[in-house]
């Protein structure tokens, strides 16, 4: 293709050649995409073909230029990640550390000192010189109020422990520390029901979880608010869809959100005036199956895929796991309308959290798409959700 297969870089004074460097260039076509594996994030990890991959230097945000130092060529595909969120604006119980970044002060030094103390990507700090904290700005003001030291309280494991950092002052005059901190977190999905009798919601059909360690959200406050979807990107093997949404401030308010489970999230509906009227919520009251009562065959979902509200969609349940706890992959589903699939291509993110009816009984709940095939995907017994519902509300 007229392509050189040498790459040459002179360095020159005038005509003279002070230095020149010469290197192979090995050029090859990208394979078929029947043929290509996908690198996908499942479970707050990355992997491929079901196995676990741990990359190195990799930042993480999306890319599709991820490359594994597994051979010579680094020919991988990367997907979209797999995060299907509630509808939520949701503040996390505390701040939690997510990574590290040197700091660089007035003389040029640059150091970090969160890693040099042992503060690990993951630590949920708690206070900072006997002051809580639970934002970046509380902790960038606790650490300013004290810069010549700093004794951190955090949580590691479900275990508590101390450490002190002694923060380099930045070329901005502020105490740092070099940590990278999280103290919220959004997204869009979908609410699968509400109790009739003490009016609790339940969501998503499992937990929302930290895109950077994997681990669970602990939940300090949060809200449910109705978004507006406003297209899809359609599902292909190897690379789900998803919906696309918005919402903001000023979108309207459905209630609190007071837990974040393996199971769900969870909270209370105290305005449903937004998603239907008195009558329509009172048609709406379904039964809850219990496992046993679920078995293969047809069934249906709700879900809302444009702006025309939720839709019921045909499906198929191909498997019914004698389950005796709770487990987020107990059902499997494959789509069956046609409409759903011209418009979505199956599953996408953002539809976790569909209720599936089945013989007038809410039989469950979808949970994840097969990334190699988003026509099917997992789904939990609505059981399940509905008794984690009831004996966390104590705790609520």
């Amino acid at each position: 293709n007229g392509l050189p297969d040498k790459a040459v870089t002179c360095m020159k004074n005038g005509n003279q050649i002070l230095d020149k460097i010469e290197q192979t260039v090995k050029f090859w076509e990208a394979k078929p995409e029947s043929e290509r594996k996908y690198i996908y994030a499942e479970d707050g990890y990355f992997k491929r073909d079901g196995q676990i991959i741990n990359f190195f230097g990799v930042n993480y945000m999306p890319s599709y230029g991820v490359a594994e130092p597994i051979g010579a060529n680094f020919e991988h595909y990367v997907s979209r990640s797999a995060y299907d969120p509630d509808v939520i604006a949701m503040d996390l119980q505390h701040l939690k550390d997510i990574g590290f970044n040197a700091v660089s002060d007035k003389s040029g030094s640059s150091l970090c000192p969160a890693e040099k103390s042992g503060l690990r990507a993951g630590d949920i700090i708690l206070a900072v010189n006997g002051s809580p904290v639970t934002s970046a700005e509380e902790l960038q003001l606790a650490l300013n109020a004290h810069p010549e030291s700093a004794l951190i309280r955090y949580e590691r494991g479900g275990r508590i422990g101390t450490l002190s950092v002694t923060p380099l002052i930045g070329t901005d005059g502020g105490a740092r520390i070099g940590a990278w901190v999280r103290d919220s977190t959004i997204g869009i999905g979908t609410l699968s029901f509400i109790t009739a009798d003490s009016h609790y919601t339940a969501a998503l059909g499992h937990s929302v979880v930290d895109a950077d360690t994997g681990k669970l959200l602990p939940v300090r406050t949060g809200e449910t608010v109705l978004a507006e979807i406003l297209g899809v990107t359609r599902g292909i093997p190897g690379m789900p869809g998803e919906l696309k949404g918005t919402f903001s401030a000023k979108s309207e308010y459905i209630g609190a959100i007071l837990a974040n489970t393996a199971l769900g999230v969870f909270g209370k509906c105290e305005d449903a005036a937004p998603l239907f009227t008195p009558e329509a919520a009172a048609a709406a009251v379904l039964p809850v199956a219990f496992p046993n009562e679920v078995h293969t065959g047809n069934a249906y979902i709700f879900a809302q895929v444009d702006g025309s509200g939720p839709q019921r969609y045909s499906c198929s349940i191909l498997r019914a796991s004698k389950q005796g706890r709770p487990d987020q992959k107990g059902l499997v589903i494959a789509i069956t309308d046609e409409r759903l699939l011209a418009a979505t291509g199956g599953i996408v993110q953002g539809m976790s959290g569909s209720p599936i009816i089945q013989d007038g009984r809410l039989a469950g709940v979808v949970t994840h798409v097969f990334v190699n095939d988003p026509t099917h995907g997992y789904g939990i017994y609505a059981y399940w959700m509905l008794d984690e519902c009831r004996s966390s509300a104590g705790g609520f």
